[in-house]
């Protein structure tokens, strides 16, 4: 690494404050619904997805999608086919549903099942949603940071915050930043939270993947003239890091940098984001063509797969149920 690289990364912004009261995520009202979408399959396994289930009209520009297989725990993802974003499940029995925010016209970011069976996702500009299965607005956050692209609920009254320019703790009853880090250069355009007080950050100029801790410290680092475009990172034990970039690949990276496995070589020209699942598999999000796959990495067989059959190239943000 580069003598400069390594004084930039040392030099980083932490800060910590503190803020009484409480609140339960979702007392905030808000001005907006969500409605369940009816996902029927063909006989060919393609979803009819603009088929609603609430009385809406089918219309002439949907665009389809081919389910092959079934993942080996509940998927979650965002497909936009030319109009408003719509967050996906498929669960392990193949069978399928589907989410609108309407009457608003904020964007759905960062889809997330919660161990409850609830989801979560980002409204940029707006706050955090909580739905259930139902599509029942449960819960809201609001969120002043209009740049936030990430959230994570550690608690009901706390929030783990991603922005491009910073990651924090945001405390919803006093509605304060209670511990934040930023990168002193580069963006951030993915962040694993691997334990309340470690996680790893994937930036762009510079490309590289660091991962530090709430004081700071700089615990390891990967990429510098080796990652071109960082999309997303993801960890697995200790030593393992997953990476996806720019060339067209994802890349199982061990402690010692030594790259242990990779994926690319099936047409993989923009994985936008790489999960890793509880079984070791690897959920690729490969948008630039249409399609999300379950890697298995031992012999890089696709145990499941959504094909989007077009050419919007609008598949985004896949996660398992743990992701």
């Amino acid at each position: 690494m580069r003598p400069v690289l390594i004084c930039l990364l040392v030099c980083l912004v932490v800060s910590s404050a503190g803020c009484a009261g409480s609140n339960i995520l979702g007392t905030t009202p808000v001005d907006s619904r969500v409605i369940r979408l009816s996902l029927p399959t063909d006989e060919e396994g393609i979803v009819l997805i603009d088929q609603y289930e609430k009385g809406r009209p089918v219309t002439l520009d949907a665009q389809p999608l081919r389910i092959i297989g079934t993942p080996s725990e509940d998927v979650v993802f965002l497909y936009s086919p030319g109009g408003l974003t719509k967050l996906v499940v498929v669960d392990t029995k193949g069978e399928l549903w589907g989410f609108e925010l309407w009457n608003t016209d904020k964007r759905m970011l960062d889809p997330r099942r919660l161990p409850s069976g609830n989801y979560t996702f980002v409204a940029p500009g707006s706050g955090v949603y909580e739905i259930n299965s139902s599509g029942d607005i449960l819960g809201f956050a609001d969120v002043p940071d209009p740049t936030v692209f990430q959230a994570q609920v550690i608690k009901s009254d706390l929030l783990f915050l991603v922005s491009p320019t910073r990651v924090y703790e945001y405390h919803l009853g006093d509605a304060c930043e209670v511990w934040g880090w930023s990168p002193p250069d580069g963006s951030i355009v993915d962040v694993k939270r691997i334990e309340p007080d470690r996680f790893l950050v994937a930036l762009q100029d510079p490309d590289m993947v660091v991962e530090t801790n709430r004081e700071g410290s700089i615990l390891w680092t990967y990429g510098v003239m080796v990652l071109k475009d960082t999309y997303s990172v993801d960890r697995r034990g200790e030593r393992f890091t997953y990476v996806s970039d720019g060339y067209g690949r994802v890349l199982e990276v061990f402690s010692n940098h030594n790259i242990t496995w990779s994926f690319g070589s099936l047409g993989t020209d923009y994985p936008s984001t790489c999960r890793l699942l509880r079984n070791a598999h690897l959920l690729v999000t490969d948008r630039d063509n249409g399609r999300i796959l379950e890697i298995k990495r031992s012999d890089n067989s696709i145990r499941f797969e959504v094909r989007e059959i077009s050419t919007m190239r609008a598949l985004a943000s896949a996660r398992g149920s743990y992701g």
